[in-house]
């Protein structure tokens, strides 16, 4: 069986439970009954597992689970959601000619505008002009424009 395909458009929620599945897989069953391997048709990654074996059994459970509640390891998601966020931030800030001395506090300052980042496989993108960036973020610290 082959599940949880991983590749350069996929959304950080299938990012996220691939590697999650992954590692648990590496800790629960580090035999060679599983593998991770690439698919030319589908231009990704899959898990692999033999039928019948432990972690085939491990493979179901998790889609079970996913069913239920699709993120599989909460914290894993947000610490790649919010990397991924502050990365089209910096996007922004190199094409706008914006100074961002600390892009967690430049991210505060954007969810405090009510500037939506939002996820565009295969990243993300802050949903307002360059201009609008700018000049938010050099409102909210007109010291960054000395550096």
């Amino acid at each position: 069986m082959r599940a949880y395909p991983r590749g350069d458009y996929s959304s950080t929620l299938e990012i996220s439970n691939h590697i999650f599945v992954e590692r648990e897989l590496l800790k629960r069953h580090p035999g060679t009954d599983w593998s991770v391997d690439w698919c030319k048709e589908s231009v990704c990654w899959w898990i692999v597992a033999d039928e019948g074996t432990e972690a085939e059994k491990f493979i179901l459970q998790m889609q079970k689970a996913e069913r239920d509640y699709p993120v599989l390891n909460e914290q894993h998601y947000s610490d790649l959601q919010y990397g991924e966020m502050l990365k089209a931030m910096r996007r922004k800030a190199e094409r706008s000619g914006t100074i961002v001395i600390s892009y967690d506090d430049a991210y505060d300052c954007l969810f405090d505008s009510a500037i939506e980042i939002v996820e565009e496989p295969p990243h993300y993108t802050v949903l307002c002009s360059d201009e609008v960036f700018r000049e938010t973020i050099e409102s909210a610290f007109p010291n960054w424009k000395d550096y």
